[in-house]
């Protein structure tokens, strides 16, 4: 097992600063704002051959309130998974008496307690880190998390308290990563937590509780997965915050760097077009896409029919018409109904989109592409397709050789990529198409 290390601290001291330090990229957003983290982010690290896992936290409020309970049930998790424990303070503000209370709860737990003083920028401003002896520890440990002063020291000294080296023969598995999307406040965390088995996420009636991409990795039978709950999306406003659109690019990222996206819509709400906008930016970035029509429980009274299924199924079908070939899932995150189809949609979507299939089968799909609807005519010539094959997986990606493959209408293009899912097999996964141009022999 990789050792775990856990960053915790009150608001605004650098943590995820120095989360995206130590992983070595930007995973966490990091504001001169308080309170930007509220959630667990996990990340992995490598420090001289030793990988452990990093675990950035929300900032711990003295104050009490629902969202700050949560957040420190938040916390107080992290510390039981953890291995070690990095207290991180700020040297330019100093100590505070509630920091002292917390590093005295601390040492009483069963976890090596790291104190680390951060926002010390160089040598000459070390005497800033002599009144945090009074946290009660003999080694303090100066960094500066964003300029990378004497950060080294501290990660080699942590993995020195390492134990010794295993041998993991576990062979790894593919990971299946899964993006949830949606607008704010339509279940995305609740689903999140009933898929992981265990409340990873903050879950508040307040829309727009998560800020940034939580994820975690499960291990299902056959297959493992790396979930990723992300900020709601709504529609772009002159007030919107910065971390709200920061929050926003960083959904979209997710988006990107996901295999499938799962896109909540509330069954309560209907569609938006902010629903139409986040499915047509996973569409267009090829993307598996699974439409989830959340809180099944609250339609007619908890008496949803197969006819009202059918009703919303084809609402959706008229609305995103670009995605007819997405499942669509009914359930309830908040009691659970429903939540284990995703175990059966996931893997046979995943399926789809790692096939390879012979060229010989393109070619003879694409021969029925022609004998359905002949190629348009461009400038006096017809378009011919020589052959096709497969040059790409996740998303299957088939490159035809044409003659004039510019010529080509989006109408055409948008035929082809149906009729060519539909005599293939990929009934329910995206499909690329490429064109390349190739002159016609004389």
């Amino acid at each position: 097992m990789k050792p775990v290390i856990a960053i915790v601290g009150r608001p605004n001291v650098g943590k995820s600063t120095l989360f995206n330090r130590i992983i070595g990229r930007r995973q966490a957003i990091t504001l001169n704002i308080s309170g930007v983290t509220r959630d667990r982010h996990y990340g992995q690290a490598d420090w001289e051959g030793r990988e452990f896992t990093c675990i950035d936290t929300g900032g711990l409020l003295f104050e009490g309130s629902d969202l700050a309970d949560k957040i420190r049930q938040q916390i107080d998790v992290a510390i039981q998974e953890a291995d070690f424990v990095l207290f991180l303070t700020d040297g330019q503000s100093g100590l505070l008496p509630e920091e002292m209370q917390w590093a005295q709860t601390l040492r009483k737990g069963s976890k090596k307690v790291i104190y680390v003083v951060n926002k010390i920028d160089g040598p000459h401003h070390e005497d800033r880190i002599t009144e945090f002896y009074r946290l009660g520890t003999d080694t303090l440990f100066s960094i500066s998390a964003e300029h990378g002063y004497r950060v080294n020291d501290l990660l080699d000294a942590l993995v020195q308290m390492f134990p010794s080296k295993s041998v993991d023969s576990q062979l790894k598995k593919e990971t299946l990563r899964v993006a949830l999307v949606g607008r704010p406040n339509v279940g995305k965390s609740s689903l999140f937590n009933q898929l992981i088995g265990e409340e990873r996420a903050v879950v508040h009636d307040e829309p727009g509780t998560t800020r940034d991409v939580v994820n975690t990795v499960i291990d299902w039978p056959g297959q493992s997965y790396t979930f990723l709950d992300t900020a709601g999306i709504r529609r772009k406003t002159q007030k919107s915050s910065l971390v709200e659109r920061y929050s926003i690019f960083k959904t979209l990222r997710a988006v990107e760097q996901s295999d499938i996206a799962m896109l909540i819509l509330e069954a309560q709400t209907g569609l938006q077009k902010q629903d139409a906008h986040l499915c047509s930016y996973i569409c267009e970035n090829y993307r598996g896409v699974v439409i989830v029509w959340n809180k099944w429980d609250l339609v007619n009274n908890g008496e949803g029919s197969v006819r009202e299924m059918e009703k919303y199924a084809a609402r959706t079908l008229r609305a995103f018409p670009f995605a007819s070939f997405a499942p669509i899932l009914f359930l309830s995150a908040k009691t659970g109904w429903g939540v284990q189809d995703v175990w059966k949609v996931l893997p046979m979507l995943f399926r789809q989109m790692k096939t390879k299939i012979a060229t010989s089968k393109i070619n003879e799909a694409l021969e029925q592409v022609v004998a359905l609807r002949e190629p348009p005519i461009y400038r006096q010539y017809p378009i011919r397709f020589y052959y096709g094959t497969q040059t790409g997986t996740c998303p299957p990606t088939f490159t035809i050789f044409a003659n004039y493959p510019q010529g080509l209408h989006p109408a055409y293009h948008r035929f082809m990529v149906k009729t060519l899912r539909e005599s293939l097999g990929l009934h329910e996964s995206p499909l690329k198409l490429k064109f390349q141009a190739r002159k016609r022999r004389k």
